[in-house]
C-alpha cells in the first residue's frame, strides 16, 4: 500500500497512521495482533499531538526558565595568625641601698 503525503502537515499524517491501525485492528482476529495494532495507534496518536504542539505559528507552553550559573565567590583569602602580643616586661626591682 503506497501513500502520497506530500502537501499533508506531519501531525496528520500520524493521525492517519492511528486511523489505519484501529481499522486493521478491527479486523483482526488474533488478540495479540489486535492488541500490538491498537498500542500502535495509541502510539501514533501520541506522536502527532506533540507535533500538532510544536506545529509553527503556535506559542511553545511555558517551560522552566534556563538556570544562570550561580557566580563564583573565590575563598576568602586566609590573613596569617596575629602574633599573640607578649606581656609586657616588668620594671626590674629597685636596687636595695645598704645604710650606712
Amino acid at each position: 500500500m503506497t501513500v502520497l503525503y506530500g502537501s499533508l502537515p506531519d501531525s496528520q499524517i500520524w493521525a492517519e497512521k492511528a486511523t489505519a491501525l484501529r481499522a486493521a485492528a478491527a479486523r483482526e482476529r488474533d488478540a495479540v495482533a489486535q492488541q500490538t495494532l491498537l498500542c500502535l495507534a495509541e502510539d501514533c496518536d501520541a506522536i502527532a499531538g506533540e507535533i500538532e504542539a510544536q506545529q509553527p505559528g503556535k506559542p511553545k507552553p511555558p517551560g522552566n526558565p534556563p538556570q544562570k550559573p550561580e557566580p563564583e565567590i573565590p575563598p576568602p583569602i586566609d590573613e596569617p595568625p596575629r602574633p599573640i602580643p607578649s606581656p609586657r616586661p616588668e620594671p626590674p626591682p629597685v636596687p636595695i641601698r645598704a645604710r650606712k
